[in-house]
């Protein structure tokens, strides 16, 4: 399992929607939460460091080719961590 979490979403920004799902975790029998890339535009040093203290496993900088999203979810597919590329 992979969550792809695009960060500018209308009701509740991805950094926001990733804090409930951690939130959830917390919960007694809570399944383990999968990996989970940030996807962005924004490619600037700021974004990154919110991305990095929201503890994503990793980004994707859009646009992104067809190859980097398949290299990123084979990646974490096969329990990979940490891998962060951009498009």
């Amino acid at each position: 399992d992979l969550i792809l979490m695009d960060l500018e979403m209308p009701v509740l920004d991805g950094i926001a929607a990733l804090g409930r799902i951690r939130e959830s975790a917390l919960e007694p029998d809570s399944p383990p939460i999968p990996p989970v890339i940030a996807m962005t535009a924004h490619s600037e040093a700021e974004m990154m460091r919110r991305i990095e203290k929201a503890s994503f496993d990793g980004h994707l900088t859009k646009p992104f080719s067809k190859e980097m999203l398949y290299r990123t979810i084979e990646a974490y597919s096969k329990g990979g961590r940490g891998f962060s590329r951009s498009g």
